[in-house]
């Protein structure tokens, strides 16, 4: 497996790039959202950090290596045996990070992934057909709430990050409790200007919440941004 250095200029992370999207995205996360990495970077040592939609661990890498506890849900077949993989590449860090194969939603169910591809890497995949033809590929997905996860013995997060492409509000929705949790500081959510109601919808269930936006950053020159929030005293 050709194996590169992550583009994190504090550390040397390794990672697999044997795919188009890694080597155009993946690999160089740290410049493409250079925002996301200083806020992981303001993290104290020890504290839990959840990577939702964590593809193949580009800032699960950085958040162990800054001290984070992680666990980085991942529920795409392809991308979650990368992730297996980096973390493997990285035995210095590797028992910070806990990799879970399974979709935060707003309830537990099955549900139906529409693959955009089957490769390591790839984003943008769905759980509604939207416009795609039959013959896309399909994959089943169980859900779990994030408030369901301290029932696995998963303690409650520090920090939240929600990368799920059009979703965050039916994840939000599944996070009363870590949300209004005393010990949650910070959420950095990506939403998607083009879907002004999802976006609308995460925003309201963050700041119902006690969170208060502190920044954002818009991720190229697409309509997709990452904001930040922080828990208000």
């Amino acid at each position: 497996m050709p194996v590169e250095l992550l583009d994190y200029p504090k550390a040397a992370l390794r990672m697999v790039v044997a795919t188009q999207e890694e080597r155009r995205m993946r690999i160089r996360a740290c410049v493409k959202e250079p925002d996301t990495v200083r806020w992981i970077e303001t993290f104290d040592v020890g504290d839990v950090f959840y990577d939702v939609g964590a593809n193949v661990g580009s800032y699960s890498l950085v958040a162990a290596q800054n001290g984070a506890r992680v666990y980085s849900f991942e529920p795409e077949a392809m991308n979650y045996g990368r992730l297996i993989q980096n973390i493997g590449l990285n035995p210095d860090i590797e028992d910070r990070i806990t990799p879970i194969c399974s979709a935060l939603w707003d309830k537990q169910e099955l549900l139906t992934m529409y693959m955009k591809g089957s490769v390591p890497g790839l984003a943008d995949h769905a759980f509604e057909l939207n416009g795609q033809g039959p013959d896309v590929f399909t994959q089943p997905v169980l859900s779990v709430t994030m408030d369901e996860l301290h029932n696995l013995d998963i303690p409650m997060p520090n920090h939240i990050k929600i990368d799920v492409d059009g979703y965050e509000d039916r994840v939000l929705g599944g996070a009363w409790f870590c949300l209004d949790s005393p010990v949650l500081k910070s959420v950095m959510c990506e939403m998607d200007k083009a879907h002004q109601d999802v976006a609308d919808n995460a925003h309201d269930r963050l700041t119902e919440a006690g969170l208060g936006k502190v920044g954002e950053a818009q991720l190229g020159s697409s309509k997709r941004h990452n904001f930040f929030y922080e828990k208000r005293l």
